[in-house]
Formats: structure tokens, sequence, C-alpha cells
């Protein structure tokens, strides 16, 4: 699976020590490269945040740089900040040295340099900006600021070619009118002829949660792909939410 993407794509995986794919990554990347929507449900630790990431990556146009092309969208700041790092080491970065986004940081990677990623979860995002929101190409936030970033001209949202949702379950369930704001139609026609929609979760593939993102937007129809059901009440989302705070103050000690 891996051996179908970009060069430089491989390169980073090897060098993050991703060398099989996981179930829902074998599913999940050869589906997305052909440019379907996807809809999708994945149990936690299986690699579901690289399933859908690299595909995107690899379809990225690299010719029409600094305007928003991949909008990832997840319920917490600790997944914008673990998604963000992830992102940003696939496009070359380093996080051993200096600080996140610093060009000095891009070495012994031969992809496209500079890519830029961006994080927006808090309110300090919205109304004070960092300038180079409105140019990267990759952004990664939680779904309030990403919408109030899209209503207030921050954040070009209707540029973008994938937009993907992760734990989407509880993005619906929270956030409804601000995931109907940021997955409306892009009124440029040419992005809707080639956007493509990833929701993905822990157990979201079923009937009733399809029908219910079909009422928000009505041209997805997408490849459904399943792994492994599971069922995350009480203590399985308190494990997952520890799991993910360890992962970030982890990343945070290294920027330290």
């Amino acid at each position: 699976v891996f051996d179908t993407l970009l060069p430089e794509i491989q390169h980073a995986l090897r060098k993050e020590h991703y060398e099989l794919p996981t179930p829902v990554q074998a599913q999940a990347i050869p589906a997305q490269v052909t440019g379907v929507d996807l809809f999708g449900s994945a149990q936690t630790g299986t690699g579901k945040t690289l399933a859908y990431l690299v595909p995107a990556l690899d379809q990225m146009d690299f010719v029409g740089r600094q305007m928003l092309q991949i909008l990832v969208v997840v319920p917490s700041r600790e997944l914008v900040v673990q998604t963000t790092m992830l992102a940003y080491k696939l496009t070359g970065g380093s996080i051993s040295r200096g600080v996140p986004g610093d060009s000095g940081n891009m070495f012994n990677y031969f992809g496209p340099q500079g890519l830029v990623v961006k994080g927006v979860f808090e309110k300090m995002h919205v109304l004070d900006p960092d300038p180079k929101l409105k140019t990267a190409e990759i952004v990664v936030g939680t779904p309030e600021e990403l919408a109030e970033s899209k209503r207030e001209g921050v954040l070009e949202v209707d540029l973008a070619s994938h937009i993907i949702c992760d734990e989407a379950d509880a993005l619906f369930e929270h956030h409804k009118d601000a995931m109907t704001e940021l997955l409306k139609p892009s009124p440029f026609v040419p992005v809707m002829e080639t956007r493509q929609i990833c929701l993905i979760g822990v157990s979201i593939a079923n009937d009733s949660f399809l029908k219910e993102v079909k009422a928000v937007v009505p041209h997805y129809e997408p490849t459904i792909i399943q792994t492994q059901a599971i069922d995350y009440e009480g203590q399985g989302l308190d494990q997952r939410k520890r799991d993910i705070e360890k992962d970030v103050e982890e990343v945070l000690e290294g920027l330290a």
C-alpha cells in the first residue's frame, strides 16, 4: 500500500518507522487515492489518523501553493496538536529542534519544501490569527473555531480540496451547526469537482449516522470501510483521552 504513494511520502513514513499498513490503512489509503469520498469505522490505536492523512498528502497540488488544500476537523485541542505534528513531520518537518513551521527544520527531505501546517483550537486563533493561516496548505482544528474562522474570512474553507473529519460522530453530536457550516458545498465549481470528504471514527459506519450526514451534505456518496467495530462507552473514552494527552505531553516535551 505504501509503495504506491509519492516517493517523498514513502521516505517520510520510513523515517517515522511506518513499515507495514494496519488493516484500516490497507483499506482506506487505496480507496482515497482514487479520489472517492470515504466513510469509515476503525478502533482507536489502529492508525486511522495516518489512514486518512497520508492519501490526502499524496494528492496535494504542489503547484497551487499558498492556499488551503487539506482541512482536518477534530473534536479536541489534544487531537489538533497530535494531528498537526504528524502532518508536519510527514511533510518534512522535524520536532527534534527549533520551532514547528521553521523552514530550518526542513532537512533530510526531498519533497516540496516549506509546506505550512497550522492548528486552530482556541478563540485567540480566530481573534488574532497567525498571518500564515490564510496561506497554509494544511489546517487542523476544532469545529467551532474553524467555523468562526470561515465566517470571519480568516480561513478560506471553500478552497479546500480535502475535508477530513476525525471522530465524526462526536463532531456531529456536539457541533452540528459548525459541521454544517464547514461541509457546505463550495461556490467554486472546480473545487467541488475534485473535493473529497472523509468521515472516520470509532463506530460510525451505520445507516442512521450516514443519513444524518447526507442531510447536511446531500452530494456525499462515500465508499464505506469498517475494520473492527467497538463500543466506546465510559472508561473507553476516558482511556482514549488519557492516551492522547500522554502523546501530546511527549510532543511538547520534545519541543522544549
